[in-house]
């Protein structure tokens, strides 16, 4: 990569994180400083690096301020603006062992009834999964060993800290603080066990009836006005800004780690309904920006036209994603019979999802056609995995993206799910694939 290179554009890259503690701004921190030292290794050594602050209005008229790291070239006149979406503090310590419990039990349930249409589906996207040979046959006796221990993993886990506690407390003289120390060790296990499964769990409640819903409904809602507000026409959602004519940046790129990688491809999937039904400020159904007298505009944005907001939210990168494994155990099951149930819950999801109705057309009397428009569907997506990490895996349940194995060597006492944090080449890709060229990034066939 050429010293030299530094965007043409004005780039905003919003970043959210995956499961387990996390704390404000040190999402933003570990992309940035990995993005800055990427810069550096070109021969860049006039960065400039500032601390910025947004006024941001919710719709409530409520005021906050949004946190943000710029990053720019001396003499350029386009920053890379580097936010993060927080959100660690909806799911804390919501969900306790016996809630964990009960999800993972009902999970496993659902994943057996529901076990040959998993099948029929993972056969028809190619899935190249560990639960399939070569040859695309499912691994049985894998599938279901793999269900019967997942769903022993905590009675196992309660059962393992009791029976220790047991044994500690009949020590002599040493009993009784052995047996508070081994409590305060199983505390900190469980607390720490609850707040990484708890947020698959609790983000992956898909049933309005349950009292982890609206929490996570809370998460998707404030990634999308996330997404949204670096998207919309100036003076549309911003105080004391009347120029509605451009754009604050003429690209806009997601990145998401781990189960944050699910909540930006959910963020994307409910910005297109909302496009799609008028629900977006200066855009029109297809995506295409329009003027206040409701005809066809091009929109400035950093020197640039645009024509429509595909060009603008153009690049999507998932490291440590566990997206094939939800489509796979977790997506929301709906029977043969309900075939227009079927065909609203695959409508509804309208980026990049391949067809996931295991009915044939002929079993179909009635095609329902989607409401909504596939707008961001041939933006550029790569996808980073990892052998070494458990959660990560290709994305074979989508259209139009890249996987990339990483390949990295994996220590003896853990797993690299928090590898990619410090990947040179996946940081020197983002810089090269994404925010470099001028044009709006597309998807290319691999």
């Amino acid at each position: 990569m050429n010293g030299a290179y530094w965007p043409k554009q004005k780039t905003a890259i919003l970043v959210i994180h995956g499961i387990g503690s996390q704390y404000p701004f040190s999402t933003m921190d570990q992309f940035a400083r990995s993005l800055i030292n990427s810069f550096e290794d070109t021969g860049l050594s006039d960065l400039i690096v500032e601390h910025c602050v947004a006024k941001r209005e919710e719709n409530d008229g409520e005021c906050w301020n949004d946190n943000y790291i710029r990053v720019i070239n001396k003499g350029s006149e386009c920053p890379i603006d580097i936010y993060e979406y927080y959100w660690a503090h909806h799911t804390e310590e919501k969900m306790k062992l016996k809630d964990i419990q009960r999800w993972v039990i009902q999970t496993v349930k659902g994943a057996e009834k529901f076990y040959k249409q998993n099948e029929d589906l993972a056969i028809k996207c190619n899935d190249k999964s560990a639960f399939f040979t070569e040859k695309g046959v499912l691994k049985t006796n894998k599938y279901r060993a793999f269900l019967i221990g997942v769903a022993g993993v905590i009675p196992v886990y309660r059962g393992l800290w009791l029976g220790v506690a047991a044994l500690v407390s009949k020590i002599p003289l040493m009993g009784a603080l052995g047996e508070k120390m081994i409590d305060a060790m199983n505390s900190k296990i469980s607390s720490s066990l609850s707040n990484v499964i708890g947020d698959i769990a609790i983000y992956n409640s898909i049933d309005p009836k349950s009292s982890f819903y609206q929490i996570r409904k809370e998460i998707l809602d404030g990634a999308v006005n996330a997404v949204k507000y670096l998207l919309e026409l100036q003076g549309s959602n911003r105080p004391g800004v009347k120029n509605t004519n451009s754009l604050s940046y003429s690209r806009v790129i997601l990145a998401g780690h781990s189960l944050g990688s699910q909540i930006a491809f959910d963020a994307i999937n409910r910005l297109t309904q909302m496009i799609s039904t008028g629900e977006m400020t200066g855009v029109d159904s297809a995506g295409g920006y329009i003027s206040t007298e409701g005809s066809i505009a091009r929109v400035g944005a950093g020197g640039k036209r645009l024509e429509n907001v595909s060009d603008q939210l153009c690049g999507l990168v998932t490291f440590g994603s566990p997206l094939d494994k939800i489509a796979f155990f977790l997506r929301q099951q709906v029977t043969g019979k309900q075939y227009l149930r079927l065909q609203i819950v695959q409508n509804y999801h309208s980026f990049k999802q391949k067809e996931w109705i295991g009915l044939l057309a002929s079993d179909i009397k009635y095609r329902l056609e989607s409401p909504y428009k596939r707008i961001f569907d041939d933006i550029r997506w790569y996808n980073y995995h990892d052998a070494g990490d458990p959660i990560s895996g290709r994305l074979d349940y989508y259209k139009k993206v890249r996987n990339i194995r990483c390949s990295y060597k994996k220590k003896w006492r853990g797993v690299t799910h928090g590898n990619y944090w410090t990947d040179k080449k996946m940081f020197r890709e983002i810089i090269t694939d994404f925010i470099i060229p001028e044009d709006p990034v597309e998807y290319i066939p691999e």
